[in-house]
């Protein structure tokens, strides 16, 4: 038993450190100086759509109202006939600006999203790109706040995202997770330069991914950003995280919906980032409730005094933070979180022993191999 309760306590010290240090070190990381843009550098944007999401015509206007001549603005859609691509269009003739159209898919890439834009990131005008998820909306010179961080040693530059505009319960149990602990845990890691591919905004040169490779070297994989940084550091070129977030409306969210994401993010990253995902279960504040509940009758402290001493500590991290946001907390929030701990912890075991994940409504093949997307 003394071997059980010194695991416990060592593991309710190791999950507490970890939630600190992710508080701590992500607010001074957001509270740096952000590097204010110097130029107006030329890059094509490229924005894969598919269906009309929620508050689409704001994400997309965000691009719009930021376009001069030297931005190249480029849509792409595997379907031809797609809502979300006439209203694109449409909005671009409002706004007076030109953008190319690519439809179809190439069947080259297992990521559906990455086989929509090969043909557009072959024929686009401008070495620098950024790819940027039709449901993201832009800060004001935030592509050029992104553009100035790409020089030396640079080759990907991504924004982490998070969520906003939460409507229901199935939304703020999405932002729990992402805002909570994912924005949280990786705006931490930049402070001391870690980087990461992440697909919502992400900046690169085509020069520099046709050195490592091209488009074949990323087109084996469901998680092409993922393996975006993978090729690009394996030829000295670093990814980084901007300093401004990707942020993503919501609106309302369905729970399976919620829960299919968390399982296909948690499969890709079992495979892609397989350290990070071992450490997962054991840096949440679920973890540090378990071992704190199983090692306080042999301290001498009630478990439920224990359960819930430690559930409003790390909760007063996670609100803390949330708070230096402007994000929103209220009895749905703390809800949200708690249904976090629960979920969490089965999706991570399911991760293990899942082949197909959900994607666009249609089930992929989590393997890597080209082609691996089917209905």
């Amino acid at each position: 038993m003394s071997v059980i309760v010194a695991l416990a306590v060592a593991g309710w010290v190791f999950a507490t450190s970890a939630q600190i240090m992710a508080t701590v070190f992500g607010l001074i990381a957001q509270r740096r100086r952000k590097p204010q843009p110097t130029s107006e550098p030329a890059y094509t944007i490229l924005m894969p759509v598919l269906s009309v999401d929620y508050r689409f015509e704001d994400a997309f206007r965000s691009v719009l109202v930021g376009y001069r001549p030297n931005i190249e603005l480029i849509v792409a859609s595997e379907n031809p006939h797609s809502p979300a691509l006439a209203l694109a269009r449409s909005l671009a003739a409002e706004h007076a600006v030109p953008i190319s159209v690519y439809t179809g898919r190439a069947g080259l890439a297992a990521s559906p999203k990455l086989d929509a834009l090969i043909e557009a990131i072959r024929g686009a005008k401008h070495d620098l790109m950024v790819i940027k998820d039709s449901n993201i909306v832009l800060d004001p010179k935030q592509l050029d706040e992104v553009a100035g961080l790409l020089t030396g040693s640079v080759g990907l530059v991504s924004a982490i995202p998070i969520i906003e505009d939460v409507r229901n319960f199935g939304a703020e149990v999405e932002r729990s997770t992402l805002n909570g602990f994912h924005a949280r845990t990786l705006k931490a890691g930049a402070l001391f330069g870690y980087g990461a591919g992440i697909g919502k905004v992400m900046m690169f040169r085509r020069s520099d991914l046709e050195k490592a490779g091209g488009l074949a070297a990323i087109s084996g994989t469901i998680a092409e950003d993922h393996a975006m940084a993978k090729v690009l550091t394996r030829i000295g070129l670093k990814p980084v995280m901007a300093p401004s977030f990707a942020r993503q409306p919501v609106g309302e969210r369905k729970l399976r919906d919620v829960f299919a994401r968390q399982l296909r993010w948690m499969t890709i990253r079992r495979r892609e980032v397989p350290l990070a995902f071992l450490a997962e279960p054991f840096v949440c504040s679920g973890y540090a409730c378990l071992c704190a509940t199983i090692a306080a009758p042999a301290l001498g402290i009630s478990p439920f005094l224990a359960l819930g001493g430690t559930l409003a500590f790390h909760y007063a991290l996670e609100a803390a933070y949330a708070r230096s946001q402007g994000w929103p907390i209220g009895p749905q929030a703390f809800a949200a979180w708690i249904l976090r701990e629960i979920v969490n912890p089965v999706l991570w075991v399911r991760a293990w022993f899942t082949r197909e994940v959900v994607w666009g409504g249609r089930r992929i093949d989590a393997v890597f191999s080209a082609g691996g997307a089917r209905q």
